[in-house]
């Protein structure tokens, strides 16, 4: 559930989001732009000059909730007890990784760029389709590309063990 709105929550950050407009981020399995894996919430909306917020009267959405990034088109994060946990592009992103990977990028081009990498058929989809996971600290840290049935990327989560989640919080 990407449940909160979070107003112009990057504005001036971003490529085109504004005069002065910063460096396009680099996706890593530490981060992207001014946020890293492992940040409260306050820190996330300190990095960003946004307040951040989850709706502390949830107990399910304080136990883990996907935000949207405003002014960052497909792209969105994960909190799991008030700590960032992961970062998520889909289609329509422009963010690569800090190895140049990113939407629409082949499976060739992943094993190119990092190795070793652990393939399975992707959850609910099914083979021709995988998901390609690269640890940069096995099982704590990594990437994980999602392929479609032509061996396209069109999904990427980065962070900790919460990119092997099959939807969202779950």
């Amino acid at each position: 559930m990407r449940a909160l709105s979070l107003g112009c929550l990057l504005a001036g950050l971003m490529t085109g989001a504004g005069a002065g407009a910063a460096e396009p981020w680099s996706l890593t399995s530490q981060g992207a732009g001014p946020l890293r894996i492992g940040m409260s919430l306050s820190q996330a909306s300190l990095a960003l000059g946004q307040p951040l917020s989850i709706d502390a009267s949830d107990s399910d959405a304080v136990a883990c909730s996907e935000i949207d990034l405003p002014g960052v088109d497909h792209a969105w994060v994960m909190f799991e007890n008030r700590r960032m946990t992961r970062i998520s592009i889909n289609t329509g992103s422009s963010i690569r990784t800090a190895r140049g990977i990113g939407i629409g990028a082949t499976e060739a081009e992943i094993a190119g760029a990092y190795q070793p990498l652990d393939i399975k058929p992707r959850d609910y989809v099914g083979l021709p389709a995988k998901d390609i996971t690269w640890w940069s600290v096995p099982g704590n840290s990594g990437i994980r590309f999602k392929t479609d049935d032509a061996g396209r990327v069109d999904m990427i989560h980065a962070g900790g063990p919460s990119i092997e989640y099959m939807e969202g919080c779950a």
